[in-house]
């Protein structure tokens, strides 16, 4: 059974990473020479990018060598239609990935990795909201309504040992309110479960065409990290507010992990200017784990830029100072991105 199990996995891997080298060495280079792309009906409402990113990570107190990873990725977007209207998205991203110098890992093999995967159903005259199937991020606080994937700024999801994770989930878009409720196996980049993961999350929230936005979430369930898995129960609060060329987040959360009580607090002020090319942004982060005789604590600090006046170029630079009762930690973050 064992071996079963392993044949399988190599077979999933050796088919998706062709996938991937089909996309990446045949269909991109038809499509820059003009090629089916332009001339054929399948690819209309279509769009398929390369995704080459490197990021570095130093840790500045102790002057260790830098850690680097590197991404290879596709973005395919598409979008299905009939002669009356849009029935389903499709956005599809997978990367390779690659660690070197890091003590996280033990070589600087290729591995594959999921950002987004998933097909997005509209809504229908009798099923009245969108249904997303595959691999996408947990609703939950800010992550649900601001994309950070594969940049340096991110938000809470440490804190459930869980960014995205493959499943379905049901939302809608209204006028003056938002949903999704979503339910995934708990395994987040990996397909396969056991130890019989779970997660029930969902988020609800005002108009995202308003100066403020409200929303609130909850989550609950199982994530697999390795060989076991982390028990969560979590509620929270999120609040955004536009002003002029700056963007306020808050962002209070509280609930149960492993059980231990834990709450979180995130304030962000932003700041982008007239063409968008520029971004500012100062982070500062509270979490606090309990337990029956102690108290965890930790402040953190994050101060970060992106630019990407350059054509198809993003260039990123962050700086994080974590303070905690045990020791303080300064770490250096660079971003290098070119998309074609």
């Amino acid at each position: 059974m064992e071996n079963y199990k392993q044949s399988l996995q190599i077979l999933e891997y050796f088919i998706l990473s062709n996938i991937l080298k089909i996309l990446i060495f045949v269909l991109l280079p038809i499509k820059a020479h003009g090629l089916i792309f332009d001339e054929s009906p399948f690819f209309d409402n279509t769009r398929l990018s390369v995704d080459l990113s490197t990021y570095g990570f130093e840790n500045t107190d102790t002057n260790s060598s830098w850690d680097m990873i590197y991404f290879i990725g596709v973005d395919l977007h598409r979008v299905f239609s009939n002669t009356n209207r849009d029935i389903a998205t499709v956005v599809f991203q997978p990367y390779w990935k690659k660690v070197e110098n890091s003590n996280a890992v033990s070589d600087d093999n290729w591995d594959l990795t999921w950002r987004i995967a998933n097909i997005n159903f509209n809504p229908t005259e009798i099923i009245p909201f969108n249904i997303k199937v595959g691999h996408f991020e947990i609703p939950f606080g800010l992550e649900k309504r601001i994309d950070t994937n594969g940049t340096l700024r991110q938000y809470t999801f440490p804190i459930r040992n869980i960014k995205a994770d493959w499943g379905i989930s049901f939302h809608k878009v209204k006028s003056q309110l938002n949903y999704e409720i979503a339910m995934t196996r708990g395994t987040g980049n990996d397909y396969r479960s056991r130890l019989s993961p779970y997660i029930i999350s969902g988020r609800v929230g005002t108009s995202t065409h308003k100066n403020l936005i409200v929303g609130a979430s909850f989550f609950e369930g199982k994530v697999l990290t390795d060989d076991f898995t982390t028990q969560h129960t979590h509620i929270g609060f999120d609040f955004t507010y536009f002003h002029n060329n700056f963007e306020y987040l808050l962002e209070i959360s509280g609930g149960d992990s492993n059980g231990k009580p834990v709450d979180q607090s995130l304030l962000e002020v932003s700041y982008r200017n007239a063409n968008e090319r520029f971004h500012h942004y100062v982070q500062f982060f509270s979490d606090n784990l309990f337990s029956n005789t102690t108290s965890t604590k930790q402040h953190r600090w994050v101060i970060g830029a992106a630019f990407n006046s350059l054509k198809n170029i993003e260039l990123g630079l962050q700086l994080t100072k974590t303070i905690n009762t045990i020791e303080d930690t300064s770490f250096l973050m660079t971003k290098f991105r070119w998309r074609f």
